[in-house]
């Protein structure tokens, strides 16, 4: 390991090191579940969002959906987390994706009243 004077990058890259050197030590990913299993590590794989949201759990929970991308395609975002049955929360199939920054004139005069000028 890294001497116990060794500044923050040192430790770090000797970290990185010891991880990879043990991580590549085995020959599939099963063994490597057991061995973290064994050390009684919290672990977990690392998904893309296009993986998390096709999980069954996510699917069966609804926590994305498709909506138009304003390109003739469609594009999976985040569902809002809580939605109440009497609620009128959330993101409807179909809704149209909005471009970054189009509604921030609404907004700011919506919430503190800004004007156009």
């Amino acid at each position: 390991g890294a001497p116990e004077d060794a500044d923050i990058p040192t430790k770090r890259s000797y970290r990185e090191t010891a991880i990879n050197d043990f991580l590549s030590s085995f020959e599939t990913r099963t063994e490597m579940y057991r061995a973290l299993d064994e050390c009684n590590l919290a672990w977990g794989d690392i998904k893309t969002t296009s993986q998390a949201f096709e999980s069954p759990t996510a699917m069966h929970r609804g926590t994305s959906v498709a909506i138009d991308a304003r390109d003739g395609t469609t594009r999976r975002v985040t569902q809002t987390p809580y939605r109440f049955s009497e609620s009128d929360s959330g993101i409807e199939p179909g809704d149209v994706a909005p471009y970054r920054g189009e509604h921030n004139m609404q907004i700011l005069q919506s919430w503190l009243g800004a004007t156009n000028h």
